[in-house]
């Protein structure tokens, strides 16, 4: 029998970065602990290889509680937080461009490459089109698709204020995973059965990591968003801390790591940390798969200063490369009003900026955007068409659907930006 036990209260500080008055030096980290488990492989569907039919016994870990857990990094980590924090609030009070659409983009790159880990490689443009069109639900371009509306809900209940619950991470993976041929089923459910990472695809030998056993994930789950909803927290330690225990709890059968790279933009947003963007910290962690899977292993090892020191550094990397897009789509908005030239509240003048944050759209969706937007006057297709003629003749569109009807088009000078900005993060390497 395994039980669950936290360590004291946090005490309640005024800023857990920078009031160390009577800061009583770092806290140790528990080790996540090992449980001996036994393998019986299933007797229905194929018959696995002779390994994994002989395989028994195996450890599956025990994490320990930390919903009321001390977080108290010591000095060169606490620096490494500092300059994470600072440099996400340069991000967020950036007025280069208009910071809604600097946080689509940001979510769109952040799903790209949240999903490439998971071996789901999907161009900008077809992201776009399968977020419009849907089309074979297990084409890469539906995964990452559903995984930008995973993300967007997460961040938009982030935003909405209050506490972080269980159910709250179950709607994210329910967004993430309804379309999905093999795993609907398992849409929005904590798993009721052993998972494992790496190794056999038959059983846990040969695993990388086998997390703890299903009767543990509701309990741990539940702790966990008791962590998240703490607010003696360093906000960025939080997110570092609670992506690195989800991943550790693995709480479902898929679609755990881009649940878990969510979390910490729910993290970010819920403590005030980013109000109007997003941080692209996916992007970075994942440009080094190895380097990322090492921080989660100092993070189960107890070294939480590594962790927290390699997680600040990634996202104060990104934070800066978040910066530099702002201003890329800053020149990119100024070379449209330039070629464009449309009045001001025009149903054009709408349309181009919105199309920073939904550069592939259908009639549809422009429908939706020129109503946000306010434009003047009734917005009626043929004055929406009239407009997207006139976006096109600038270059600022072009169609991308070679076709009469359901005519789809795309603001390529946004896409193309967004793909060389995920290429060259994954090149320029933080220094983790």
């Amino acid at each position: 029998m395994v039980t669950l036990s936290a360590a004291g209260a946090a005490d309640p500080v005024a800023d857990p970065v920078t009031d160390h008055a009577a800061d009583p030096g770092p806290e140790p980290w528990p080790a996540v602990a090992g449980q001996p488990r036994t393998w019986e492989w299933p007797r229905h569907g194929p018959k696995p290889p002779r390994g994994d039919r002989q395989f028994r016994e195996f450890e599956a870990a025990v994490p320990p509680a930390i919903g009321e857990r001390p977080v108290r990094p010591g000095p060169e980590a606490r620096a490494a937080l500092a300059a994470a924090t600072e440099a996400v609030a340069v991000l967020d009070r950036s007025a280069t461009v208009d910071l809604t659409a600097l946080a689509g983009a940001l979510l769109r790159s952040e799903s790209v490459a949240s999903s490439r880990i998971e071996h789901l490689r999907a161009s900008q443009r077809e992201v776009g089109l399968a977020m419009l069109r849907g089309g074979d639900p297990r084409s890469a371009a539906a995964h990452v698709a559903a995984n930008v509306r995973a993300m967007t809900l997460a961040v938009a209940r982030a935003a909405d204020g209050g506490d972080t619950t269980v159910d709250d991470v179950l709607d994210v993976h329910r967004t993430l995973l309804a379309d999905d041929p093999e795993q609907s089923g398992w849409a929005g459910h904590l798993r009721t059965v052993q998972n494992w990472v790496g190794g056999s695809f038959h059983s846990p030998r040969g695993a990388l990591f086998v997390p703890p056993q299903p009767g543990l994930v509701a309990p741990l789950m539940n702790d966990l968003v008791r962590f998240c909803n703490r607010v003696d927290v360093d906000p960025v330690a939080q997110a570092a801390v609670a992506h690195a225990q989800f991943e550790t709890i693995h709480p479902f059968t898929d679609g755990n790591g881009r649940t878990g790279r969510a979390l910490v933009h729910v993290l970010l947003r819920r403590r005030g940390l980013v109000r109007t963007t997003v941080v692209p910290v996916s992007t970075v962690l994942l440009a080094d798969v190895d380097a990322y899977f090492a921080g989660l292993a100092d993070y189960r090892a107890g070294r939480l200063d590594v962790w927290l020191a390699r997680f600040a550094a990634a996202t104060s990397h990104a934070a800066s490369a978040g910066l530099r897009l702002a201003l890329d789509l800053a020149e990119v908005r100024g070379a449209w009003w330039d070629a464009a030239r449309p009045r001001r509240g025009s149903v054009g003048a709408v349309l181009l900026e919105a199309l920073l944050r939904q550069p592939v759209v259908d009639i549809d969706t422009l429908r939706v955007l020129a109503e946000e937007g306010g434009a003047d006057g009734a917005v009626a297709d043929k004055n929406l068409y009239r407009a997207v003629d006139r976006l096109v003749g600038a270059d600022v569109l072009a169609e991308v659907s070679g076709g009469s009807r359901n005519r789809v088009w795309a603001a390529v000078d946004v896409l193309d930006l967004l793909e060389r900005f995920e290429t060259d993060l994954g090149r320029r390497r933080a220094p983790l």
